[in-house]
């Protein structure tokens, strides 16, 4: 009796000692099952092309990570404003990002230069070319690394026009014109004796529509989205800016992930440039330039000589003024630019989208 007694212990504390072996390792695995939650943050509106371009991007990660990595996503500035991101990233409270890099140039000065005037024309040439100037120059991604952000894609749109209230149609028709602009395309509108008045997007229209701006350089995409259209009767189509630049990611973010998961966010990038390319340009540029057709807005196309005497003046004053001022800085502002001019015209060579 007391020998079956003893058997009936040990059973239940055999039975015992099994459960709690299996449950660390049930609980272990329910956990392994939940995917990685990550915080994406970009400034604009969620149904924007710039907010579609990154939004492509995050659900391309989704998928090909088989649902392990999921995102958060705030539009509109909700995590953090346009100037803000690069902060957000360095400090973690954003884990990807989609941002603008002339937004912060005291932080990643050499990586402005992809807002230089007549370096625009096929999105996928501009966004393929800046991922290989990171790649390939380690001053311009040690801005990046410095700050605690491993750039994992690259993003451009197409070129930014000049939409006005009067036709511009030679570069004297510049002179007095109060231009909508900022950065190197403010600096290319006061080297052709334009006024560049620095206002907001949100606050574009009341001015051109006051008449205390005369006209804007927006993409038109940008300018279809805010209505411009509306008080501005005529584009003129020189490349006088654009938006280029990384998706960058925190990169405790970044070593935190699986080998696997890394290698899906690393083959990603060409594909997204080409994605990028027919979301912003395509689908995005080319709807709302239709749609301005319609409303009967005036389409100007440059001249040869006022294509031109355009680049000239972008060469001449803002791209040399770029470089000077990075060299100054000792950093190699020559370099890159040359190596960035050197990448555009070899993907051109091959761009899909011709």
């Amino acid at each position: 009796m007391i020998s079956k007694i003893r058997l009936q212990i040990l059973y239940a504390l055999i039975a015992g000692l099994v459960s709690l072996w299996a449950f660390p390792a049930n609980v272990i695995g329910a956990a392994q099952a939940q995917p990685m939650v990550l915080k994406a943050s970009i400034q604009t509106p969620a149904n924007m092309p710039f907010s579609m371009v990154f939004y492509s991007w995050l659900d391309e990660v989704e998928k090909r990570s088989g649902g392990r990595i999921k995102f958060e996503r705030y539009p509109s500035g909700s995590l953090a404003r346009a100037a803000e991101q690069v902060d957000a990233l360095e400090s973690g409270m954003a884990d990807v990002s989609l941002f603008v890099t002339t937004y912060t140039p005291g932080k990643i000065p050499l990586n402005t230069l992809t807002g230089l005037p007549f370096t625009f024309g096929q999105a996928w040439v501009n966004a393929t070319s800046y991922l290989q100037l990171v790649q390939s120059i380690p001053e311009v991604e040690n801005e990046f690394t410095k700050h605690n952000i491993k750039v994992v894609a690259s993003y451009s749109t197409g070129p930014y026009y000049v939409v006005s209230t009067k036709p511009i149609r030679k570069m004297e028709d510049f002179r007095g014109k109060k231009i909508i602009a900022t950065g190197p395309a403010a600096e290319w509108i006061r080297a052709v004796r334009g006024a560049p008045v620095g206002i907001v997007i949100t606050e574009s229209y009341e001015s051109l529509q006051r008449g205390t701006a005369d006209g804007a350089v927006f993409g038109p995409s940008a300018a279809g989205t805010y209505r411009m259209e509306e008080v501005c009767k005529y584009i003129l189509k020189m490349p006088v800016s654009g938006a280029c630049g990384p998706i960058g990611m925190n990169m405790a973010t970044w070593k935190k992930l699986p080998p696997d998961i890394q290698k899906i966010i690393t083959d990603l990038a060409p594909d997204h440039a080409k994605a990028g390319h027919r979301i912003y340009q395509i689908e995005g540029d080319g709807k709302f330039l239709e749609i301005f057709k319609t409303k009967g807005i005036e389409m100007i196309e440059p001249s040869p000589a006022l294509m031109a005497e355009g680049l000239k003046v972008a060469k001449d004053v803002v791209w040399n003024k770029w470089a000077n001022d990075q060299e100054a800085r000792k950093l190699p502002g020559k370099k890159v630019l040359e190596t960035y001019i050197g990448l555009l015209e070899k993907n051109q060579a091959v761009n899909p989208f011709k």
